[in-house]
């Protein structure tokens, strides 16, 4: 996508003339219908404020849906009719006869000029607790490369809100001569344009409870009558007040290398596309250079990290330690003495050594997983199956091949503070490897499908939901069954039954049997192998029933 950098005043002003919503100038000078209203009505005294954050529970995105108050905008879905509404205006496009009540100038100069973009699949959302007390906040945007000249995709700010009294309120907006970013850790930059001689910039953060700006500092340029040229000034308000400003001693490229040191804080937001469902996934879109692409591909692909690409794990203690040591991930010994391999032959009773030897000392071993999950080796579930020589503490694979194996890395994105690398195998899958990056050493927290990634509510590419054809109990991952739902049941359709919630999710079996049953099947689609299955993708429900179930097959047999 190509952004037009600046539209022009006469644009953005006609636009807050003939249009409604919630914003005026500045971030924070207007808010949602109802919101400044109902603030100034309602003045809770000390104690009551002390009493409600001492009561005050952390609601999340599911738990403001499941609220059951009444009446519009009174809890239940809070944010769900923003949602909806952005939603329309993006695949609709604007219409100017249609009264919009959560509609930022942001977003109404893209969908009168989406550029050829599909609007609901660019511009996302994005729920955190970003003022700490609680309630997540949403946070309406998308990425895009910063007008300043950096190469890398930073994040746009088109609205945020938060909640009050149960209600939406809208507490930031950001449009083409005020653009919005968030830093993280609570924190905002606006940059913006008033025209040639006035440029402003600033962080700010919203204070628990907030919805208005709090400004930690504020930077702007207006027409030096006296001198001539530009003064700079700057003040903790936001508010381009010379009353209330200092002015500095600086020069216009030092206040522009300013905006420039502002920026590189900026990193892009894993936005969830306002066009999906909501289904608690990460929507992968790449906000790297090719050259950063081009070095995380390089790495993944070495000696030391390639085997951290092989099987699926959403937990690293279910990372398999033989396919990352299985050439010794750069810590092999070499040919080992005659002596330890006398002693490799009398621990594996056999007469000679037929191929080469993987040599790795246990405290490398122990040392390598700490540094690349932050955890020690005794927590891992599936530590080396390689012979083990006590006396020595070294472990020795013996092999005649090698299963290093290359990947192309096809996106790359921050999300959290981890790296999320995309990537093809070379059997055409597609996966997703995430990872913090200390300072160029890795530190890998899952490697998972692609599909899993952006949408962990999927059991594969089909729609289990309609297709359900040949399931003995076809909802067995949606709700806790009952004992009156197996009783009468055979041990055979309880093993069934029992399997099921794996077929589901796309694992393979080694029983030959439940295999053919399966793959009989036109909802089954296997993609995992039960070696390399994880079963910390279950949920709730799909663990609950698998003991009940497996209880009953006890007794039936």
């Amino acid at each position: 996508m190509k952004r037009k950098s600046f539209i022009s005043a006469v644009l953005t002003i006609a636009v807050c003339i003939i249009l409604s919503g919630c914003s005026g100038g500045k971030t924070g000078e207007d808010t949602a219908p109802e919101s400044a209203q109902e603030e100034s009505e309602e003045q809770d005294t000390k104690d009551s404020k002390k009493d409600k954050k001492k009561d005050k529970k952390k609601k999340d995105w599911a738990s403001l849906r499941e609220d059951d108050s009444e009446g519009e905008g009174e809890g239940g879905d809070v944010y769900a009719p923003i949602l909806e509404e952005v939603k329309d205006i993006l695949e609709n496009g604007f219409d100017q006869e249609k009264h919009y009540k959560y509609i930022s100038d942001g977003i109404r100069e893209r969908a009168m000029y989406p550029e050829g973009d599909d609007l609901a699949d660019e511009i996302g959302y994005y729920l955190k607790d970003i003022n700490g007390d609680g309630i997540d906040e949403l946070l309406i945007g998308e990425n895009d490369v910063f007008e300043y000249g950096s190469p890398n995709k930073v994040n746009y700010v088109y609205s945020g809100f938060t909640v009050k009294n149960n209600k939406p309120v809208c507490f930031l907006e950001g449009w083409a001569r005020n653009r919005q970013h968030y830093l993280g850790d609570g924190s905002f930059l606006n940059t913006g344009s008033g025209g040639a001689s006035n440029t402003m910039f600033g962080e700010w953060h919203l204070e628990p409870e907030g919805t208005e700006p709090v400004w930690d500092d504020f930077y702007y340029t207006s027409e030096d009558m006296v001198k001539g040229g530009l003064a700079i000034f700057s003040n903790k308000t936001g508010e381009e007040d010379v009353n209330s400003s200092k002015k500095l001693d600086i020069t216009e490229n030092e206040f522009y290398e300013m905006i420039d040191d502002r920026a590189r804080k900026i990193d892009a937001i894993a936005w969830t596309p306002v066009g999906n469902d909501q289904n608690g996934g990460i929507h992968i879109v790449n906000t790297m250079t090719d050259d950063e692409l081009i070095s995380y591909e390089k790495k993944l692909n070495s000696l030391k990290y390639y085997g951290f690409l092989h099987g699926d794990y959403s937990d690293p203690r279910n990372i398999d330690w033989d396919e990352v040591f299985y050439v010794g991930a750069g810590f092999d010994q070499g040919t080992p003495s005659s002596k330890i391999c006398k002693a490799y032959l009398k621990a594996t009773g056999e007469d000679e050594i037929y191929t080469d030897l993987t040599t790795i000392s246990g405290d490398d071993v122990r040392s390598f997983v700490k540094e690349t999950t932050g955890l020690d080796y005794s927590d891992m579930n599936y530590p080396l199956d390689f012979t083990y020589l006590n006396d020595y503490d070294l472990y020795i694979n013996e092999h005649g091949d090698t299963n290093q194996s290359s990947v192309s890395v096809t996106a790359g994105m921050m999300n959290e503070g981890n790296v999320l690398i995309a990537y093809e195998r070379a059997d055409g899958f597609e996966y997703v490897v995430t990872f913090k990056d200390n300072d160029g050493k890795y530190q890998f927290i899952s490697n998972l499908q692609r599909w899993m990634v952006e949408d962990p509510t999927n059991g594969g590419d089909i729609d289990q939901s309609m297709i359900t054809d040949g399931m003995i109990i076809p909802d067995s991952d949606s709700r806790k069954l009952t004992d009156d739902d197996l009783k009468g049941l055979s041990a055979e359709e309880l093993r069934i039954a029992r399997n099921e919630i794996y077929a589901r999710r796309g694992r393979k079996f080694a029983d030959k049997e439940l295999q053919a049953h399966f793959d009989s099947m036109e909802w089954y689609s296997p993609i995992v192998e039960a070696k390399d299955f994880d079963e910390s993708i279950l949920n709730e429900y799909e663990l609950y029933n698998l003991k009940l179930i497996g209880k009953f097959e006890k007794k039936a047999k």
